[in-house]
């Protein structure tokens, strides 16, 4: 069994286990569209900067079952394990990030499909805006690849955004493809839906100080949401661009080291693994690991990354 079919199915195990991870929000700042989300994860997922040249041949499922495209635009990202897309901008300003959610519902993807693995990084490859996505997505092909051996697929959703300030969520539900624009996709978190999100949030009847979001702490999706989409909501006039990524790094609920979890049916922890905010007008980029004994803070610019051409993957977790 070669190597990424291993690490997919190591990922696809902690996938069925974990019950909460990760939180993107974006924010339409006066110097620029800012991005911060976290990372919240079990272990190690070995976040690797990378540069995936336009024209490169890439297998529409993520792995070698499907057919090959030929990717239209550069990509700057962040691959985790052996190659899987996780967060990424391309060279046209368009940034996706994929989260965990457990609600997915795709058919077997056929060989022309693009599948649930594949899809954020097809998506920047292909696309230059979110408007042309969304316009793509609805007559896209889109499936559900299960690796050998693991005990469930891969469940994701997405939020994908460019430099305009444009931005969508996309969830596979049951009933269908669920598209959310705007200020309906500027907060992301996990299950349930971004519909049902979107209406916990109107029940919040007082803003302010002392405001009380419930009773299951900041680990829970939905009070993630919540607390994001309120503090994102008081967000004022920027200083800088440096300022700007700063507000919106401070809104994303972080997850404390060693937060309990339930993995493989037996008590574990977990915890905010990495944290990344991008301006996508600029594209500077502010990426933090903390994990294990790593505590690292590095800087880049996307778009000077998209330019190198000599660019060599750069581990983010040493």
């Amino acid at each position: 069994m070669n190597k990424f079919i291993k690490t997919t199915m190591c990922i696809a195990a902690l996938f069925s286990s974990i019950s909460f991870a990760c939180t993107t929000v974006g924010w339409l700042s006066d110097y620029g569209m800012i991005i911060s989300r976290t990372q919240d994860w079990s272990e190690n997922s070995f976040p690797t900067l990378t540069r995936i040249e336009a024209g490169t041949v890439r297998n529409l499922h993520g792995t070698p079952t499907g057919d090959t495209y030929k990717t239209k635009y550069t990509i700057a990202g962040i691959l985790a394990y052996s190659g899987l897309i996780h967060d990424a901008v391309n060279e046209k300003g368009l940034q996706m990030n994929g989260l965990y959610y457990k609600p997915m519902t795709l058919l077997k993807a056929e060989k022309d499909s693009v599948s649930q693995l594949e899809l954020g990084g097809y998506i920047l490859a292909m696309y230059s805006s979110v408007e042309e996505a969304v316009t793509h997505l609805k007559t896209l092909k889109v499936g559900s690849v299960s690796m050998p051996g693991a005990p469930a697929p891969i469940l994701l959703h997405w939020a994908i955004t460019d430099k305009t300030g444009d931005r969508a969520v996309i969830e596979y539900d049951a009933d269908g493809l669920k598209i959310y624009r705007g200020e309906d996709a500027m907060v992301m978190t996990n299950q349930p839906s971004q519909q049902i999100h979107l209406d916990n949030v109107k029940t919040i009847k007082k803003f302010g100080p002392g405001i009380d979001f419930g009773s299951k702490g900041n680990t829970n999706p939905e009070d993630r949401f919540k607390e994001a989409t309120y503090f994102r909501s008081q967000l004022k006039d920027a200083t800088s661009s440096r300022n700007a990524m700063l507000k919106v790094f401070s809104v994303a609920p972080i997850i404390p080291q060693d937060a309990a979890n339930i993995l493989n049916g037996k008590e574990s922890t977990y915890a905010t693994e990495w944290q990344m905010t991008t301006n996508l007008t600029t594209g500077e980029t502010i990426f933090s690991y903390h994990f294990n004994d790593t505590w690292n803070n590095l800087e880049w610019n996307y778009k000077s990354i998209i330019e190198n051409t000599d660019f060599k993957p750069l581990p983010l977790y040493k």
